[in-house]
């Protein structure tokens, strides 16, 4: 069994659901493991989903400096929660903040969310004693977000304090949805973050070029994977830096220049 590092989720809508759906997750998402191929050529691991979760902020998503960008920092996944049952509260509240919140998320490349309704048994508001049509919000929603019916974003979660059987059912097929959509979304990333790399270490001949800073990120792609149980990945990652880094000396000593000794002084207190 191996471990992802935690995952942070960032989340919007009601602040009180959103917590109670942030304690339920994060016990429930690791119960379980899911088989994980990074690519045809390793084998699949079996993996465990952990998380952590934070107030949606547009802050978070904005990267000013793309040497700085982070595989630990940067939030991948996005989730709308809320309780409404009243569907013309949906249509006057919840869906232009929905449909704004996906504006901004595209407008930062994020295509990994997700929405939450909140029922209670016999379909009304958590909160109230409406008492309505039980699917018609959530039919609402999926008529409005979803992508399609293969690539499902909108999910029906019944009674989460509840240990009824609609429930508890209700409960299974989200974690597991979610579980595969935030590993879909971490292989995204992952591929993202490694061609980040590609284009950083064909820069190395530029005069203002920084191995500290490639460093830093190649060390966090070789950290990931061994979280991930990739130990042969890992330790070809620090391969690739010794080499780099004899490349980087020797091709400064042939042209003259005068290698940063600061640049050595980190590595050395890493050892």
């Amino acid at each position: 069994m191996c471990f992802f590092y935690r995952y942070t989720i960032l989340g919007l809508g009601d602040r009180e659901l959103y917590t109670l759906l942030y304690r339920h997750l994060c016990s429930r998402l690791p119960n379980e493991e899911i088989e994980f191929q990074r690519s045809l050529n390793f084998p699949p691991k079996y993996v465990t989903i952990n998380v952590d979760f934070a107030v949606f902020d547009e802050n978070l998503l904005k990267i000013e400096d793309e040497s700085k960008y982070s595989l630990y920092k940067v939030p991948f996944f996005h989730i709308y929660v809320t309780d409404c049952a009243d569907l013309d509260t949906y249509k006057t509240k919840h869906k232009l903040q929905i449909s704004e919140w996906l504006r901004t998320l595209k407008n930062y490349d994020v295509n990994d969310w997700c929405i939450i309704l909140i029922t209670s048994a016999d379909g009304s508001r958590m909160k109230s004693k409406l008492n309505l049509t039980k699917s018609s919000v959530y039919d609402k929603i999926r008529n409005d977000f979803n992508i399609t019916k293969q690539q499902d974003r909108c999910f029906q979660l019944v009674d989460p304090t509840s240990k009824m059987p609609r429930s508890l059912e209700s409960w299974t097929y989200l974690t597991n949805r979610l579980r595969r959509l935030l590993l879909i979304s971490f292989s995204t990333h992952l591929i993202q973050f490694e061609e980040k790399l590609r284009l950083i270490r064909n820069k190395r001949n530029d005069a203002n070029w920084n191995y500290c800073t490639y460093f830093r990120l190649q060390e966090e792609l070789a950290i990931v994977y061994e979280l991930m149980g990739l130990d042969d990945e890992c330790l070809i990652q620090y391969r690739e830096l010794d080499a780099l880094l004899s490349e980087f000396i020797s091709d400064a000593i042939n042209k003259g220049i005068k290698i940063q000794l600061v640049c050595l002084n980190i590595l050395n207190s890493k050892l």
